[in-house]
């Protein structure tokens, strides 16, 4: 049927290919290469599911704690707030002056720059409180 011995002619199979009575089978391994192939994509797709179930569970409960005015974490809590002793934010009176007299500012038409030589904060900074406010 096939030459045999060592090394294989050309006319041999694979090593890993089956051979039976009626002659060369095929590759034996591309079936278990579709095994393969089906139990790790169930297991990524099992990992992905619990890794999902995660974020949306930690995303949840950080917009929670917003809601009723705790502190999310960082490493300080946003400007014109502080913390009190429970966690709760607390307005701090001097930074609420300063957000609003960059509100003020900005709603007479100051630019960014002119606010932010008027009340000694970074231009970006005041974007980011200009954007939050509202």
């Amino acid at each position: 049927m096939f030459g045999g011995g060592w090394p294989p002619t050309p006319a041999s199979p694979p090593i890993w290919a089956a051979v039976t009575a009626e002659g060369y089978y095929g590759p034996v391994f591309w079936p278990a290469v579709g095994l393969l192939f089906v139990i790790a994509a169930g297991a990524l797709w099992g990992a992905l599911r619990i890794y999902r179930g995660r974020a949306g569970a930690s995303t949840t409960g950080k917009r929670q704690a917003r809601a009723v005015g705790r502190f999310n974490g960082g490493r300080r809590p946003r400007y014109g707030y502080t913390l009190d002793l429970e966690g709760q934010l607390q307005p701090e009176p001097g930074e609420q002056r300063t957000v609003a007299r960059i509100q003020r500012m900005r709603a007479e038409g100051a630019s960014l720059r002119k606010i932010e030589e008027a009340v000694g904060l970074h231009p970006e900074h005041v974007r980011r409180l200009l954007g939050r406010s509202g």
